[in-house]
C-alpha cells in the first residue's frame, strides 16, 4: 500500500479516515509508515533509561515495557554506563538505582517498530513496567538499533563456531534466554482455571505448559515433570489429587519455586481473578540473575 499525499494536521476536535486500496490484515494500533522513512524492526536496542524505582534496574531481570500501542516482556542484557547527573561523566555500573540515568542493551520478546528518539519522539520512547506489582518502574529513549551490529559480528556459517560450540547448554543459560525461572502450579481439578493461567503466561512470553488428564500419573507424570523442567518451562498441572510426599518431592525438584492452588478459594471465570496469580508467577519466577546460584523462592 501506498500514499502519495499529505495527511492533514490533525487537532483534538477532529479525526481522520484513511480508505486502502489494498485489503490488507491491518487493526487499530497498528503503524502505518511512509516507504522512504521505514522504522527499524528489532529486538535488540541501545537506550538512555531514567530509573524510577526504589528497587534497582538490573541486567537479566525480566519487566514489561510499553512502547505506542504495544505490551510486551523486556530484558536488559547490559548497563553499558551510568551518567554521573552532576558531572555528566560517564561511570561503569552493575545497576541503575532509584532516579539514576544510563546507558541499557535491552532485549524484547517481539521486535518493536521504533525510531532514534532524536527523529522521532513518538516511537522512540518507552516506559518500563514491574510485571508483579503493575507500577512504572523507568522511562527510556531509544538511541539505536543493536540487530545489525550483532549480526555482522556472528559467524557466517553455524559450524564456523571454534570450540566454544561444543560447550552443552546450561540449565541457567535457558532460565536466562526464557526470561524466568521453572516452576510448577498445582491445580489438579481446576482445568477450566489451568488452560486460563495458560493462556495469559504464554501471551506475557513465559515458556509454559498445562499437564493435564489421567495419562499423567506415577512415573508418567514424574518422566513429564522432568523433561519440561529441564527445558526451564513453567508447568499447569492438572489430575490426580498428590499426597504430600510427591508435593514435597516436586518442590524439591523446582527448588521451592512450587504454587499450590488446589486448596485455594474457588475462583470465579473471569481473567481479573486469574490474573493476581499471573503476577505472583512473574515476580517469583522473572528473577534470572546474571550470576551467582538461583534464588530461591519459599
Amino acid at each position: 500500500m501506498t500514499y502519495d499525499g499529505e495527511l492533514p494536521q490533525a487537532s483534538s476536535s477532529m479525526s481522520v479516515t484513511l480508505v486502502l486500496d489494498k485489503e490488507i490484515d491491518l487493526s487499530r494500533g497498528d503503524m502505518l509508515v511512509s516507504l522512504d522513512e521505514r522504522p527499524a524492526i528489532s529486538r535488540k536496542f541501545l537506550a538512555s533509561v531514567v530509573w524510577l524505582h526504589g528497587s534497582a534496574l538490573e541486567a537479566g531481570r525480566t519487566y514489561f515495557v510499553k512502547h505506542t500501542t504495544r505490551q510486551t516482556k523486556i530484558r536488559p542484557l547490559n548497563i553499558r554506563h551510568r551518567v554521573n547527573v552532576n558531572t555528566l561523566a560517564r561511570e561503569p555500573a552493575a545497576r541503575l538505582q532509584m532516579n539514576e540515568i544510563g546507558s541499557v542493551e535491552f532485549e524484547t520478546h517481539v521486535p518493536l517498530f521504533f525510531d532514534p528518539y532524536s527523529s522521532n519522539r513518538t516511537t522512540g520512547s518507552f516506559i518500563l513496567i514491574d510485571p508483579a506489582t503493575n507500577a512504572t518502574v523507568g522511562a527510556g529513549m531509544i538511541q539505536e538499533d543493536l540487530a545489525a551490529t550483532q549480526i555482522a559480528e556472528e559467524p557466517e556459517n553455524e559450524f564456523a563456531v571454534s570450540a566454544a560450540g561444543e560447550i552443552p547448554v546450561a540449565p541457567r543459560e535457558r532460565y536466562a534466554r526464557h526470561g524466568h525461572f521453572p516452576g510448577i502450579v498445582l491445580l489438579e481439578d481446576r482445568a477450566a482455571l489451568a488452560v486460563r493461567l495458560e493462556r495469559l503466561l504464554f501471551d506475557l512470553g513465559f515458556e509454559v505448559v498445562h499437564l493435564s488428564g489421567p495419562e499423567f500419573s506415577g512415573a508418567s507424570l514424574d518422566l513429564a515433570i522432568r523433561l519440561v523442567r529441564s527445558a526451564g518451562f513453567i508447568v499447569l498441572y492438572t489430575g490426580d489429587a498428590l499426597d504430600s510426599e510427591t508435593k514435597q518431592r516436586l518442590a524439591e525438584e523446582f527448588d521451592n519455586r512450587i504454587f499450590d492452588l488446589a486448596g485455594a478459594p474457588e475462583l470465579h471465570s473471569g481473567e481479573q481473578q486469574a490474573s493476581g496469580y499471573v503476577l505472583a508467577l512473574a515476580q517469583s519466577l522473572s528473577r534470572v540473575e546474571p550470576r551467582g546460584k538461583p534464588e530461591k523462592v519459599n
